[in-house]
């Protein structure tokens, strides 16, 4: 799903839930940020109150989850010990699992690296079965490091999920980076990408949307453009199958050791 942000007690986040049920979706993947404020807004707001909308915010998704019968992947901010950590969380209708962010963006003007208390060593992409495929997740900014990549080659991921929040001049270089990790991953990639902005001085943040949807030869299926929308998708093993047996980069990596 493609969306600006959605405060905690919207009913726009059902609306969107029962649209991408009635199209046939078994599962739905927000946008970084989208539920809640972006992090320019949060690095500014007390820890107490950050605490307090994480919760608020993770026991929605949790009941809604349940509601639709869905599962619903996430990212969410949340507070340990007074200190803040950035996690995607897959809720589904009887569990919940999180994943904590292990690559964080660190740049002056936008630093989550010294602002979250985010740690961990382990770089390999978390991996869970779905309807009997093997998906990764990872963050937006995860997806620009070749190791991260490589555990995911190594795990033999079917479908790598990415949450992301895109602004600046780089819809271009997004385009030739997802649709490269789908190609030499032999896998299908999903970004849903946020939509909205952020205002600051000397110019605002625009967060362009463009999700999209690659399959495992390196080929955009299917995007949105930088409206709220929903983009359904669909894996197909045999094009999985076909794409790993013409290029077969995974098992060359694999079998000369480039993903250890």
């Amino acid at each position: 799903m493609q969306t600006d942000a959605i405060a905690p007690d919207s009913a726009r986040l059902d609306y969107l839930l029962t649209q991408a049920k009635n199209r046939g979706a078994r599962a739905a993947v927000l946008p970084e940020y989208a539920v809640g404020a972006f992090f320019k807004e949060i690095e500014k707001t007390p820890v107490a109150a950050v605490k307090e909308a994480g919760a608020q915010r993770y026991e929605n998704l949790r009941k809604l989850a349940a509601q639709y019968k869905m599962t619903i992947i996430a990212p969410l901010v949340r507070v340990i010990n007074a200190k803040p950590l950035k996690s995607l969380y897959r809720f589904g209708p009887d569990r919940v699992w999180r994943y904590d962010q292990r690559l964080l963006i660190g740049y002056p003007h936008w630093n989550e690296a010294d602002f979250f208390a985010n740690v961990g060593r382990d770089l390999s992409p978390p991996i869970f079965i779905y309807q009997g495929f093997r998906v990764a997740l990872l963050f937006g900014f995860e997806l620009h490091f070749d190791l991260f990549w490589h555990k995911l080659i190594e795990a033999r991921a079917d479908i790598a999920i990415v949450s992301s929040v895109c602004a600046f001049e780089s819809f271009a270089r997004w385009q030739t980076l997802c649709k490269s990790r789908a190609f030499t991953g032999g896998c299908y990639l999903l970004r849903a990408n946020r939509i909205g902005s952020y205002e600051d001085k000397p110019r605002p943040w625009r967060f362009y949307g463009n999700s999209l949807y690659c399959n495992p030869f390196g080929e955009i299926e299917n995007s949105l453009d930088d409206r709220e929308g929903i983009l359904v998708a669909s894996c197909d093993r045999a094009a999985l199958k076909e794409a790993r047996r013409a290029f077969g980069f995974g098992k060359i990596a694999v079998a000369s050791g480039l993903s250890a």
